[in-house]
């Protein structure tokens, strides 16, 4: 949410005017993401997310599952902390194999 000011407090007063492009007004990251944008963010496209959100139906076990979502009406949503915690679990998993091939070799 942006705060935009553009009437005075009281008349005769010189109270600052904020608008949407001054430095001064504080702007704040997405928190909600769609599927595309979701997808971007972690260097995927949204046709992998697509995908990924069907092989996480529960009737499909041992099929790689993709992050958590919402669906609003049509509408699929992707929240920031829900892709930060996929990515950090690809990064174990990652690891986890890296260090199994590693003693093993």
């Amino acid at each position: 949410m942006v705060l935009v000011i553009t009437e005075e407090i009281e008349p005769g007063l010189d109270a600052p005017r904020l608008d949407a492009g001054d430095p001064a007004v504080p702007t704040y990251p997405p928190e909600a993401f769609n599927t595309r944008d979701a997808a971007a963010l972690c260097g995927s496209s949204a046709s992998h997310f697509a995908k990924l959100r069907q092989r996480g139906d529960k009737r499909r076990p041992g099929l790689p599952q993709g992050p958590r979502f919402r669906r609003i009406g049509r509408k699929v949503i992707y929240l920031r902390v829900d892709l930060d915690v996929w990515l950090a679990s690809l990064a174990e998993d990652t690891a986890a194999i890296s260090s199994i091939s590693g003693e093993e070799g």
